[in-house]
């Protein structure tokens, strides 16, 4: 009897096969090994290698029935290509506010630089969100309501 060859799925498992064998956050090899596949996936590329008008912010708002508060997630994409997932760098900052209020710094919720995150109060039923990227002191705004 030929057995089918597994190659393939045990290399494409073989994160989640490190992390179920004891591949913790403390484990480099592991960790390394699954960040590489997400860039894979998420078709990463850093920052610097782009020019401002180049970066998209990609960011969705939601806010649940009754609840006072607004959730702002997403990332930095690239302009010319939907599936790529744009690294900033150190020194290159987002931020976020509703309706005119303060900028709050978004979280970089992955630690891997891939996905934002910011809770907001949001006082009106419309409320007006304000995403600012700042990048070699200059501050680019995108605003949706």
């Amino acid at each position: 009897m030929k057995y089918p060859d597994c190659r393939p799925l045990t290399l494409l498992l073989l994160p989640t096969l490190l992390t179920a064998c004891g591949g913790s956050p403390g484990n480099d090899a592991a960790n390394a090994m699954a960040s590489a596949m997400t860039c894979a996936v998420r078709n990463c590329t850093e920052s610097a290698t782009l020019h401002t008008d180049e970066l998209s912010l990609r960011f969705s708002a939601t806010q649940k029935s009754g609840d006072g508060n607004l959730t702002v997630s997403g990332f930095v994409g690239k302009s010319a290509n939907l599936t790529t997932t744009v690294l900033l760098q150190p020194g290159e900052t987002l931020s976020a506010s509703v309706d005119g209020g303060p900028e709050t710094p978004l979280r970089n919720i992955d630690g891997q630089r891939l996905d934002y995150e910011v809770s907001l109060p949001a006082g009106s039923a419309q409320p007006v969100v304000q995403l600012v990227l700042t990048r070699d002191g200059m501050r680019h705004v995108e605003t949706a309501a």
